[in-house]
């Protein structure tokens, strides 16, 4: 939580990830109804949880447009500083 390279907007949606049932069926849209936040502002939250290494995704079936494997952690590899 402490972490200063996401927003408060994308520590919220990765401890709303964190606390969901493993296996449990997320998508964009289930995640923004269970805020205040639109499905845009829900998918820049996740890019930024992509970007810093708490989330990553991996394409199941279907190409593009699939289901999608979300692997969530609290713990990424932070960069080393001097």
């Amino acid at each position: 939580m402490r972490d200063s390279r996401i927003s408060f907007r994308a520590k919220g949606v990765l401890v709303f990830l964190l606390a969901a049932g493993r296996g449990e069926d997320l998508s964009l849209e289930s995640i923004a109804a269970a805020g205040t936040e639109d499905a845009t502002e829900v998918a820049e939250a996740l890019q930024e949880l992509i970007d810093s290494g708490y989330l990553a995704r991996e394409r199941q079936f279907g190409g593009e447009l699939g289901e999608s494997a979300w692997t969530i952690t609290d713990t990424p590899d932070q960069p080393e500083t001097p």
